[in-house]
């Protein structure tokens, strides 16, 4: 994953919360953890972690999440 790539969630509960189908795109990568990049995520459709409360950005390891389409 890189910043620019449209991601999509695909494993439950994923990124705190999200539905399986939850589109993304990576604004950020922060390098700073010794074993592995967190990233910033703007999330765009799907996005509702509880009904009718949309999550907007997270920032998340990337597990359970796939890339679409790479910048």
């Amino acid at each position: 994953m890189k910043v620019g790539d449209l991601v999509r969630v695909f494993e439950p509960l994923a990124c705190g919360g999200l539905s399986i189908g939850a589109v993304g795109l990576i604004l950020d990568e922060d390098n700073s953890q010794l074993t592995t990049p967190r990233w910033t995520i703007m999330w765009m459709y799907n996005n509702e972690i509880f009904p009718g409360t949309p999550m907007k950005e997270s920032v998340t390891y990337g597990n359970g999440v796939e890339v679409i389409s790479e910048s």
